[in-house]
């Protein structure tokens, strides 16, 4: 669709830009523009109060230049006669329901001149939003109840069933649950639609980055729509006393650490921190002195249960819009 500064004829489409947006209508005279709601010159009115009406070319201009629709070659064939557009528009008059996204007035104008409903704008609109950048974090003490026992693809299926610990197998099981359920609600995509495949050891989807964790009673799943990894593990677990501090740590996190208590908490949450940085690197082999933390785009937290406190750390290019949907009973702390 092309649009030009011609004079309007009757039954053209006809649009105006008012700051970033553009108002669209439907010409019949200079007294006459059929429109879904008037110029939001003053802001947008509430989409209640919304209706379609009309108002003179004037009006309608808000003192600036008025365009006028061109069909390309694949769209004349949906162009209705002048008369038919016009008397389309005057049946609406009155009507309600609008929506900024679903229902506006370019909508209206299209189905009026083409008989279908389009708004490239709202389609543009769309589009940046998905650009933004989303991580969402989902956090759940299992088992909880599922949609469906079933788990795709198969070959996921098996290599839960390979686990020789039940508990090992549980947690992958409602681990895979919560990404079925992470993704529809934060994307509206269906596990199968992405496509989970397996990349070497790690497992993808298709237009979509995910990481999945659990430790203790908990699963974790984070989401995003840019390369993502998450882990969390409970604070004082034994290896962190036991396992040698230079085998964690690199030369320069080692001169950094604190003394006294903090110094076992601070080695737990670099473990989680190193841990996250590969699940998004997809490493071969997980060496926590190799991986240097220092530039590393993460967010760091804590949460308290009933069982115990956690270390909680997503790492990756959206962190700064981190959100955590978790049980009611988790009690989330501020970032460290």
């Amino acid at each position: 669709m092309k649009f030009l500064l011609n004079d309007p004829k009757f039954g053209d489409m006809i649009r105006v830009k008012i700051d970033d947006f553009y108002h669209f209508g439907i010409y019949v005279d200079d007294n006459t523009v059929i429109q879904f709601g008037k110029p939001p010159v003053n802001g947008f009115a509430k989409q209640r109060d919304v209706r379609v009406c009309t108002t003179d070319l004037a009006e309608f201009s808000c003192g600036t230049f008025v365009e006028v629709a061109k069909a390309e070659k694949e769209e004349r064939k949906f162009r209705r006669k002048p008369k038919s557009v016009v008397a389309f528009a005057k049946s609406r008059i009155g009507e309600k329901g609008y929506h900024i996204l679903n229902n506006n007035c370019e909508h209206f104008a299209y189905e009026c001149a083409y008989g279908y409903r389009r708004s490239d704008q709202t389609d543009e609109a769309r589009k940046d939003y998905k650009k933004q950048p989303v991580c969402d974090i989902y956090l759940r003490a299992f088992p909880f109840a599922c949609a469906n026992e079933k788990i795709y693809p198969k070959i996921r299926l098996k290599e839960i069933n390979a686990c020789r610990s039940e508990k090992v197998r549980e947690e992958k099981f409602y681990a895979w649950k919560l990404l079925e359920e992470a993704l529809w609600r934060s994307f509206r995509l269906e596990l199968k639609k992405c496509k989970p495949h397996k990349d070497g050891g790690k497992w993808l989807c298709k237009d979509v980055y995910f990481s999945i964790s659990h430790s203790g009673e908990f699963v974790c799943v984070a989401v995003s729509n840019q390369p993502v990894g998450v882990d969390f593990e409970k604070i004082d677990e034994p290896r962190f006393h036991d396992l040698p501090e230079e085998k964690i740590c690199t030369e320069k996190e080692l001169a950094a650490l604190p003394t006294g208590e903090n110094r076992a908490r601070e080695i737990n949450r670099l473990w989680t921190v190193k841990e996250a940085a590969f699940k998004l690197q997809n490493g071969k082999a997980f060496l926590p002195n190799a991986i240097e933390t220092d530039g590393v785009l993460k967010y760091s937290t804590a949460f308290k249960t009933d069982g115990g406190e956690y270390f909680l750390t997503v790492v990756g290019s959206a962190v700064e819009t981190t959100k955590i949907i978790a049980d009611g009973d988790i009690r989330i702390k501020k970032g460290e």
